[in-house]
């Protein structure tokens, strides 16, 4: 599992969790939060059938699986 932090336009980031043993149903994605996962999935070459689990302004940041206990603090999606 290895983590990576992508700078957003309104200061915050997002901490893209990247783990393949994460088993979260897939969830509807904020429009405004796809480029983040396309500019993540093109920077580092990933497949397009990686799970994604991210966190949103370092809430939590050293995350595993264990985020989607936590629905209100984060968004996640399987792409």
């Amino acid at each position: 599992m290895k983590q990576e932090a992508v700078s957003r336009p309104d200061g915050f980031e997002t901490v893209f969790v990247i783990s393949q043993t994460c088993r979260i149903p897939p969830f509807q994605i904020l429009s405004h939060e796809t480029y983040l996962f396309q500019s993540l999935q093109s920077r580092l070459n990933l497949p397009t059938n990686q799970t994604f689990c991210f966190v949103r302004n370092k809430i939590l940041a050293k995350a595993s699986c264990k985020i989607a206990q936590f629905p209100k603090r984060t968004e996640w999606a399987i792409l």
